[in-house]
């Protein structure tokens, strides 16, 4: 095989592991599985394209189609689908405009979405966009949460502490 094959076997994310339950994405589909005997409870035909999220009975991920996805964690049953793109275009009343997803993380009940243009989309738990705010800098690395605070190093390598 060469290198170009080998990359298109396996095209995933980082694995997520919630007590007893194992999140993993690859190419097409989302498995769930249970840690303590391997079993694979249950399967979706889509993948996610950032790290997905665990928050309580449910799932959070963003498809590979830009749609933010929430399904129950034990059975697989989809709670809602949201077209983030559609979301952004309302939110700004603008025409669809396609953007690139950097990060997914969970605060204070929220789910944030970084961009690559410096916006981050704050999402309520039930999918209903609630704001957009823009940071003052570009990001270098992924954020971090330290006490109520967002925190990442920006393109000169400075530390932005976002409240």
């Amino acid at each position: 095989l060469d290198n170009s094959s080998v990359n298109t076997i396996f095209d995933g994310n980082q694995i997520i592991n919630h007590k007893s339950t194992i999140v993993l994405t690859s190419n097409n589909y989302t498995y769930v599985i249970d840690s303590n005997t391997g079993t694979i409870i249950y399967k979706v035909n889509f993948s996610s394209k950032l790290k997905p999220i665990i928050a309580g009975d449910y799932i959070f991920l963003i498809s590979k189609n830009n749609f933010l996805i929430s399904f129950d964690k034990k059975k697989g049953k989809i709670i809602y689908s949201m077209d983030i793109y559609k979301e952004i275009a309302e939110y700004f009343k603008i025409k669809k405009e396609i953007v690139e997803f950097k990060h997914l993380m969970l605060v204070n009940n929220e789910l944030r979405l970084f961009l690559e243009n410096s916006y981050v989309l704050k999402f309520r738990l039930n999918g209903s966009l609630k704001n957009v705010t823009k940071i003052p800098s570009k990001k270098k690395s992924n954020p971090i949460i330290v006490d109520d605070s967002i925190m990442f190093l920006n393109n000169k390598n400075k530390i932005i502490i976002l409240n």
